[in-house]
């Protein structure tokens, strides 16, 4: 089995209206729209790009970190006091540990 992950992020500024998140998190097939956004890159990166099929965009959010992480006697650490999104590459090792090869 072979399988390639590709993970082309940038970032946009924006500021998210309270607790509620944009709508939608993932655009699919927005092959016109990614390829536009690298235009002024390599000519590698740029022939990568045009070769996906039906990219996805994802919305990505990021936090600022915590003052404290316990209350109490309770205190969190690891993943659960930084989660991450497997489309940003930390996130993937579990699932990716879970695959046997053939």
């Amino acid at each position: 089995m072979a399988m390639l992950r590709l993970e082309a992020i940038l970032g946009e500024a924006g500021e998210v209206d309270g607790n509620v998140a944009p709508a939608p998190l993932i655009k699919t097939d927005e092959k016109e729209e990614v390829v536009n956004e690298y235009r002024h890159w390599g000519d590698t990166a740029k022939f990568v790009i045009e070769s996906l099929q039906k990219p996805d965009v994802w919305a990505v959010f990021e936090h600022p970190p915590a003052n404290t992480y316990h209350k109490g006697l309770v205190c969190i650490m690891g993943d659960a006091a930084h989660a991450a999104m497997s489309h940003k590459g930390d996130g993937w090792y579990g699932t990716r540990g879970c695959l046997r090869p053939g």
